[in-house]
């Protein structure tokens, strides 16, 4: 085999290299970093003291000690926790009266629970915001609305979370696994 023809080949072979490399981490990218961030720091993340379990198939990015967000490699969804100091005053109901008076009617609240977490009392409002694409975003032309499902939760300690679950046709409301996650959170 010639010079030129042995540039031609390893020219070729790394092409295609760089080609599959470039696919597999566009099908498989969001699973690889999830299996690598598992691999490298466990089942569970701290946020300002607090202990948060990280489900498989999720990674965490987390800017500062006090936030981060989970996310969900296979569909997408994710959640954002954060810590702050609030005010003395500041109490449950006060921010639900804000939140449902602020509340637009293509983002409205369709559920509120009231649990604990790691001891302290928090308020989950569902909602569901409804967005008309235009007809250029549909494959048939038409009109359609997607759903773009959220869970916000306040605590009158420091620990606030909001979940985001993604575009979908219809409404959401199934947020078992991110209530479920909730409740595994420990205060270190």
């Amino acid at each position: 085999m010639g010079h030129r023809t042995r540039q031609a080949v390893i020219g070729i072979v790394c092409v295609v290299a760089i080609t599959v490399a470039a696919s597999v981490m566009h099908f498989y990218g969001s699973r690889i970093r999830a299996t690598t961030w598992h691999l490298q720091h466990g089942d569970f993340a701290i946020v300002a003291g607090y202990r948060i379990r990280v489900p498989n198939g999720w990674f965490v990015e987390q800017s500062s000690a006090e936030e981060a967000h989970w996310w969900d490699a296979e569909t997408g969804d994710s959640i954002w926790f954060r810590t702050y100091r609030k005010s003395p005053h500041f109490t449950l109901d006060f921010w639900n009266s804000v939140e449902t008076r602020m509340a637009q009617p293509d983002d409205a609240i369709v559920g509120r629970l009231e649990l604990r977490v790691a001891g302290e009392p928090f308020l989950c409002l569902e909602r569901d915001l409804a967005e008309n694409l235009p007809p250029s975003a549909s494959r048939d032309g038409s009109r359609h609305t997607v759903h773009l499902a959220s869970v916000d939760c306040a605590s009158t300690g420091r620990l606030d979370a909001t979940f985001f679950g993604g575009m979908h046709s219809a409404p959401r409301r199934d947020f078992q696994e991110f209530y479920a996650l909730l409740a595994t959170i420990q205060k270190q």
